[in-house]
């Protein structure tokens, strides 16, 4: 009777270190895949942020408020574009990324589930896949906070025209010869700017 007890606890200690080993697998596998859905979703942000930048004019012409170059209210202005851009930009990623995020971590969360029941008896295994993850929606807030992204961008409200006569000639035939560029122009040709 001893020795057959010391079979059985020699067994259930067997099957206690392997269940050990696994768990010590499994952790490591599934934090090797949570670190490559890390990089995935890094990817994938970087790759649809930075096609949203190239995307931006859309959304500063979608900004509707009137501009007034009072510094009071231009601040006022800034904050609000800022604002829509950072709630334009948010809600694009939400909608290109989100869905393919949430589907990429339900299947990564029942992976998960199937290889801890697996390490279960038999008799409990049926039972443990019955106990179901957390199903609370799966979204991800994207907060790019223009106000730091812009802080050092100052904007130049003065309206220079670089694109008058004088000016094309410099930028084509050089400074010094627009003047004789100009000498030669006849007079009567008149031009609108």
């Amino acid at each position: 009777m001893r020795s057959e007890q010391l079979n059985i606890k020699k067994e259930v200690h067997d099957k206690l270190n392997f269940t050990e080993q696994q768990l010590m697998l499994l952790t490591q596998e599934m934090k090797d895949k949570i670190h490559r859905i890390v990089e995935d979703v890094e990817q994938r942000v970087s790759k649809a942020l930075s096609e949203e930048i190239r995307r931006l004019a859309v959304l500063v012409d979608e900004f509707s408020v009137p501009f007034h170059p009072e510094p009071l209210v231009l601040n006022v202005f800034k904050r609000e574009l800022h604002a829509h851009v950072e709630n334009g930009l948010g809600s694009n990623l939400r909608a290109r990324l989100s869905t393919a995020l949430a589907l990429n971590m339900e299947n990564s969360q029942r992976e998960m589930t199937e290889r801890m029941a697996s390490l279960l008896p038999e008799n409990k295994r049926q039972m443990s896949l019955n106990i179901l993850p957390r199903r609370e929606p799966f979204e991800i807030l994207y907060r790019l906070n223009c106000d730091n992204l812009c802080a050092d961008f100052h904007e130049d409200l003065e309206f220079r025209f670089s694109w008058g006569f004088t000016a094309i000639i410099n930028r084509f035939a050089g400074k010094q010869s627009h003047k004789l560029a100009i000498a030669n122009y006849p007079q009567e040709v008149g031009y609108i700017i």
